[in-house]
């Protein structure tokens, strides 16, 4: 009866080392579901997963087999042994033991196949994602291209047509406007008139005709820190030239020291440089 007994421990020491494998197969199938960020390496996990998992089933197949050899064997020793009760009775219970763990063996490769079908339906996922993604991918790509060239097609007529305005623009200074030279000889404060407004340069200083009388004193204020204005006549400046110099030549009626009045047209597109420093309220004769 010992040789009996010693199957039986080998058979319950084979179950343990299985059951051990099948907790190893449940940790590994877990593992298997955690989320992988590049799509390449999750498609490679599942793929290698799917191929361990079907390995594992297989084996758990085979040892199915073998167990139901070995219960094959079992009965056949019980049917030997029968006149020995509790030999017989040892052997029932193996037996029922071998079977219950066949039954749980065939759950086990059921949950696996599961699993399996899981894991393969991801994995079918996941290529078709990672092929739609390579398409908008590329996509993307050929459009931002088309984009950049575009870019690079504006930007050079932007500019090529900044060139061309440069070429274009003339640049003169205040000083050289007028034949007679009054301009290089006495110092004048500079008043640009455009439609609405008038700027006295160069300061930058801009005065609004509508705004009413404090503009108009402001304006006077800083005509009087010479005594000599030059109104320079945009092509849209008229208007506001005949109202500013209307208001200097009003308050020329009022004063014993009037302050003397020049004009000179410009034409819209001229650039024009004044002399004397920025900030200084008026230009002295001569400076550039």
């Amino acid at each position: 009866m010992a040789a009996p007994e010693k199957n039986y421990m080998m058979v319950a020491a084979f179950a343990a080392s299985v059951i051990c494998c099948l907790i190893g197969t449940g940790v590994f199938l877990h593992l298997a579901t955690s989320t992988i960020d590049e799509q390449q390496e999750q498609e490679t996990n599942l793929a290698q997963r799917l191929q361990e998992e079907e390995n594992a089933s297989q084996a758990l197949k085979k040892k199915l087999v073998d167990l139901e050899e070995e219960m094959s064997q079992k009965k056949r020793l019980l049917e030997a042994e029968s006149t020995q009760n509790e030999a017989s009775r040892k052997g029932e219970e193996e037996l029922r033991r071998l079977e219950s763990m066949a039954a749980r063996f065939g759950e086990i490769i059921l949950s696996v196949n599961r699993k399996i079908a899981i894991l393969r339906g991801q994995l079918d996922s996941l290529q078709k994602e990672h092929a739609e993604s390579g398409v908008f991918r590329e996509d993307t790509r050929r459009k931002l291209e088309a984009a950049n060239a575009e870019h690079r097609r504006l930007v050079s007529e932007r500019n090529a047509l900044l060139q061309k305005s440069k070429e274009n623009q003339k640049v003169y200074s205040v000083t050289s406007l007028n034949e007679g030279g009054a301009l290089r000889t006495r110092p004048a404060v500079f008043v640009e008139c455009r439609a609405n407004e008038v700027i006295v340069q160069p300061l930058g200083k801009r005065f609004n005709f509508q705004k009413g009388n404090e503009e108009e004193a402001a304006f006077l204020t800083m005509v009087k820190s010479t005594r000599y204005v030059v109104f320079l006549i945009r092509p849209d400046g008229f208007e506001s030239f005949r109202r500013y110099r209307n208001l200097v030549l009003s308050k020329n009626r009022l004063t014993k020291d009037p302050v003397d009045i020049g004009f000179e047209p410009v034409n819209g597109d001229w650039i024009l440089t004044y002399p004397g420093e920025r900030r200084q309220t008026f230009a002295k004769g001569g400076e550039l």
